[in-house]
């Protein structure tokens, strides 16, 4: 009786209110079985189960006990990611990523749900300090979201770093990764890590850590970068990557315009009034700044 009351009631968020999936919260209270039976009869685009546990084998355990059939029902948060990656900013040792997490393992990494930080591990007053990361939260965003998994942006991270994580985010699927791209580390030790991820569309070279912004590598170019991050491009891609993601901005910002592309000196033109640029628009040279007038501005860029 009672299973049959959360089938329809499952189906009630969906069908009825909208709901796309579900996340199932401390599932270690109960067996993974019952989460795929219910998984099973709703058929959720997305299901996530928190197993709140560090070693992987054990995350992998309960998802393997959701199976219906040989399919598993439902991912689960990556802790073990999220660990390494706490490690690594709060210890200021970033080889400490080499840890990895389920997103790692070929065999479940479309399963992993990765995060740097939630509600149950963010700080909240000095008696309830947590487990938060304590520095570097923008540079542990951009390794997530360089790496495949299906990433979870803590909202406060949103709100307070919204123009560097919605860059990423823009890379990402400019790039095309998802939660089964391919991955190889570039580098890595106390100072820095560096993994180069192919997507779809091409390849992300992600470099993260004290001595990131002084990072460069062969054949990429530099799209976007803040503090002990920076994330490159393939120069073979031949596009045009703005230091600010669409948005509602004041006093006029600046937008550096980057130049990604074989031809070492490609410039940029741009327009501000959505037109498409020509060769005799307005121009600047790769790393170039334009000046966002106020109004409801369109930039379009193209190289030349």
């Amino acid at each position: 009786n009672v299973q049959t009351i959360v089938k329809a009631y499952l189906n009630f968020l969906l069908n009825d209110l909208g709901y796309a999936g579900f996340r199932y919260d401390m599932v270690k209270g109960y067996d993974g079985k019952f989460t795929g039976i219910y998984n099973n009869a709703a058929k959720p685009t997305y299901s996530v189960g928190e197993y709140w546990d560090g070693n992987a084998n054990t995350v992998k355990n309960w998802m393997n006990k959701t199976k219906v059939g040989n399919s598993i029902m439902s991912g689960a948060f990556d802790f073990t990611f999220r660990y390494s990656c706490r490690d690594a900013a709060n210890g200021q040792n970033w080889s400490k990523l080499a840890n990895g997490g389920i997103n790692t393992d070929d065999a479940y990494k479309r399963y992993a749900v990765t995060f740097v930080e939630n509600h149950d591990v963010e700080y909240r007053s000095e008696s309830e300090p947590q487990d938060p990361i304590k520095r570097d939260t923008v540079a542990v965003n951009a390794f997530m979201l360089a790496m495949p998994g299906t990433p979870c942006v803590f909202l406060k991270h949103w709100q307070d770093c919204k123009n560097d994580i919605k860059n990423m985010i823009l890379l990402r699927n400019l790039v095309g990764i998802s939660n089964t791209s391919s991955w190889t580390k570039k580098s890595s030790n106390n100072n820095i890590y560096v993994v180069e991820t192919t997507g779809d569309n091409g390849k992300l070279l992600a470099a993260v850590g004290k001595i990131a912004n002084k990072y460069t590598q062969a054949g990429y170019a530099l799209a976007a970068e803040g503090h002990h991050w920076r994330y490159f491009l393939l120069k073979s891609m031949e596009t045009v990557w703005p230091s600010l993601p669409s948005g509602i901005y004041y006093d006029e910002p600046e937008v550096e315009l980057r130049a990604v592309s074989t031809a070492s000196d490609a410039r940029i033109v741009y327009t501000l009034d959505g037109s498409e640029p020509t060769a005799s628009s307005a121009q600047v040279a790769d790393g170039g700044k334009v000046k966002i007038p106020a109004g409801n501005v369109t930039l379009k860029t193209g190289l030349l």
